[in-house]
């Protein structure tokens, strides 16, 4: 996973942590991209009879997609950010593709608050905003 990883990025020895085996069976790979206004997290569990350079690129992917993108945050945070928003009643970002579990938030909080979300893509990525 290591070796995977270090070919696809520039990673920091310091930054690299293995866990001893008797932390639990399996693996899990996670990377951490840091900009100036907010840091990313992605993680990849791995599965049975998957080697774990699999694990470790279907995690190299997902980051390259995320960098590759105008979007202020990942696939993963959109969904997290949608009631925070909706309480403040206020606030958007862009993400560079909703994904069904943020679709799903949206409407559910809809049903609860009076609040409405506005979704609109442009210029490849999409804004999820407060009507």
């Amino acid at each position: 996973e290591i070796a995977t990883l270090a070919g696809s990025f520039s990673l920091h020895e310091q930054n690299i942590h293995n866990l001893p085996r008797d932390q639990g069976p399996g693996n899990t790979v996670s990377l951490e991209v840091e900009s100036e206004n907010i840091t990313e997290r992605f993680f990849v569990v791995g599965e049975k009879r998957v080697s774990a350079e699999v694990v470790a690129a279907q995690l190299v992917k997902e980051v390259k997609r995320y960098l590759a993108s105008t979007a202020a945050v990942g696939e993963y945070l959109a969904d997290q950010l949608v009631l925070p928003m909706a309480l403040a009643g206020a606030g958007e970002f862009t993400v560079a593709h909703p994904s069904c579990h943020l679709l799903t938030n949206i409407a559910v909080v809809e049903r609860f608050l009076p609040v409405r979300f506005s979704l609109i893509e442009t210029d490849g990525v999409t804004r999820v905003s407060i009507e």
